[in-house]
């Protein structure tokens, strides 16, 4: 995806973030919702749309060249553990203050050097502009990064030791369960029919569009060809080509058809797909699945993995404690 197109996609998705949050805090307003209270620092709902905002514009921002099913997936993230997020990071900032924390403005000032010399090769004036694009002020960012690093250090210093000894068995045990995150990237090769649910002029036709994808399908199992038919009705950019997406892997499209398609065996025609604003039939000509390599292959990263997990408990176990030692109160 070129860069042009990528940074629309990415105003697009900040204008729809800033919709949903005007639409959200009004809403608030009007009914005083209140999600949670922290020691008695109040957390509105409104402040939980503002958070999953800024943290979805934060994410945009430092990962432009994202595939749309993990723009799609991370924004779902966000949204789930929102309330959490926000509640535990309350925690943390308090908990550094109490212990009389400082962060040294050079630290910040480095961590933002770092992302204007990584993503904009040093171009502070280009940095300025797509910072102002994104919607966030740039006190906002350094605010942002600042607490960033405050959560990452104290995360760190409660992560257990320096160095952390795995067995064999622990080893093993995360490998079985997590196999397939180690299997060399899955491919089809893709098909697809696209009829829309609004006719060419506008008109809602949901109903009658989707009787017509029904009896296309029901000509493609009945033998049609899937080529010919995307030619003769499919309104997508692939129609010309016989409907051909080409050989895509599991990143490529969104989640909603990359769910169907990774799931159909080869030379079988997809149920009808309902894809927001079309109906979608999906064909598969091909699949090659991924290989997984044996344990001694992924010896390192598997060792690596188990101490993450180990790590992630151990911080788990702490923030429980502060959760336990504060008053908190979640309403919903």
């Amino acid at each position: 995806m070129k860069s042009n197109s990528i940074f629309k996609l990415f105003i697009l998705t900040c204008a729809f973030a800033f919709s949903t949050l005007a639409a959200t805090t009004q809403a608030a307003d009007e009914v005083n919702g209140i999600a949670a209270t922290v020691n008695g620092e109040v957390v509105t709902q409104a402040e939980v749309s503002g958070a999953v905002m800024t943290q979805t514009q934060l994410w945009l921002f430092q990962n432009q060249t994202a595939s749309p099913a993990q723009r799609d997936a991370k924004i779902a993230e966000i949204k789930a553990a929102a309330l959490k997020d926000l509640v535990d990071r309350k925690l943390i900032l308090a908990e550094f203050k109490t212990k009389g924390g400082v962060i040294k403005r050079q630290y910040i000032d480095q961590a933002i050097d770092r992302i204007v010399r990584g993503r904009f090769k040093g171009d502070r004036k280009k940095f300025n502009e797509e910072l102002q694009k994104s919607g966030l002020t740039f006190p906002d960012f350094r605010r942002i990064q600042e607490e960033q690093i405050i959560v990452g250090a104290m995360r760190s210093q409660n992560s257990g030791g320096r160095i952390m000894i795995n067995t064999p068995k622990q080893r093993q045990d995360l490998y079985q369960i997590k196999r397939s995150e180690f299997a060399s990237e899955s491919f089809v090769k893709l098909r697809m029919l696209s009829i829309p649910k609004k006719t060419a002029e506008g008109s809602d036709a949901a109903a009658s569009q989707k009787a017509l994808i029904k009896e296309i399908r029901q000509k493609l199992i009945d033998g049609a060809e899937f080529a010919t038919m995307a030619k003769t009705y499919s309104q997508d950019s692939f129609a010309t080509e016989g409907g051909s997406v080409g050989t895509i892997s599991k990143d490529a499209l969104n989640a909603t058809i990359t769910e169907v398609a990774f799931s159909l065996a080869p030379r079988t025609v997809s149920g009808i797909v309902d894809d927001g604003a079309d109906w979608r039939l999906l064909y598969v000509d091909a699949k090659q699945d991924g290989k997984t390599p044996p344990l001694s292959e992924v010896h390192e990263q598997v060792d690596k993995m188990v101490t993450q997990e180990k790590r992630q408990k151990i911080v788990e176990d702490w923030l429980k404690r502060l959760r336990k030692d504060a008053d908190v109160r979640i309403f919903n």
